[in-house]
């Protein structure tokens, strides 16, 4: 009997099935897709990949036999890894890779696949299992060969995405480094406030407990509008200096190794009111 397929249905292959591989398969085969196979660099990342898919065969060797199956493989190996695994498209018709900052051509290196964009989730993925819904309404950057990038947007629609598309590499480059200081920037100062809190006479979890509704406060005020200094409160924001000269008494009594930190956050943050 024949496999009748939906007509938008697409057979997808998982080159890469980590964190954001496997929420990706996820939300595809939640969306009706069919995921064909997907490939671990690991024993241990295979067994987690088929402890979650117990139905799609999972593969390590470098001989991928599951791609001619496939409409379409999706790369999402770390960055440094891409270009050598692009000799193993060779034949493939439509690859993407989900990197922010490599141009989707390295899928094309001696010989890989026709047509490619990079299709990048603009998500963090924890290290848990997360299900379809992580996917909901988050924003991908399209770039590469227009071939691909219609099917990756057809994609991007089906699992609940936001798609837009990138058309130079400065632009590419420039909404990376946006996302890189929203998620990256954001953890390293969350960071030093746990270590200033900890200064207080606390524990490390007591310190991330406390803070963390405070961060989620901060983000629920941020939803609510398109400029973010509205959003900004506290001392520098009130051009309150006592406040301020008090913590960094504090601060060089206490940590004083926090003292730089503290200087650049509220210089930064005088800088840019300045601005508004």
């Amino acid at each position: 009997m024949m496999n009748v397929r939906e007509p938008n249905q697409q057979s997808v292959y998982i080159l890469g099935a980590g964190r954001c591989g496997r929420a990706l398969a996820h939300a595809l085969a939640a969306a009706g897709h069919s995921i064909v196979g997907c490939w671990n660099a690991t024993a241990e990342g295979a067994a987690e990949t088929r402890r979650q898919f117990p139905s799609v065969p999972v593969e390590q060797a470098e001989k991928i036999s599951s791609f001619n199956q496939a409409d379409v493989v999706w790369v999402a190996v770390p960055d440094r890894f891409i270009a050598d695994v692009a000799p193993w498209l060779s034949g493939v018709p439509i690859a993407f890779h989900a990197s922010g900052a490599i141009p989707a051509e390295r899928l094309k290196i001696r010989g890989g696949a026709q047509f490619v964009s990079a299709v990048h989730p603009l998500q963090s993925f924890p290290a848990h299992t997360v299900g379809a819904e992580h996917l909901d309404g988050v924003y991908f950057g399209i770039e590469g060969d227009d071939e691909a990038a219609i099917v990756a947007t057809q994609l991007i629609l089906d699992i609940g995405g936001v798609p837009f598309r990138v058309s130079t590499e400065e632009e590419k480059a420039l909404y990376h480094a946006a996302c890189c200081v929203a998620s990256n920037a954001f953890v390293v100062l969350f960071e030093r406030a746990v270590r200033l809190f900890i200064a207080s006479g606390s524990s490390r979890a007591e310190a991330v407990r406390a803070l963390l509704p405070l961060v989620h406060g901060t983000i629920q005020n941020l939803e609510q509008t398109e400029f973010p200094l509205r959003a900004l409160t506290g001392p520098v924001a009130r051009g309150d200096t006592e406040v301020v000269s008090t913590h960094l008494a504090a601060i060089q009594q206490v940590v004083p190794e926090e003292m730089s930190n503290y200087h650049m956050v509220t210089e930064l943050i005088a800088a840019i009111l300045q601005t508004k």
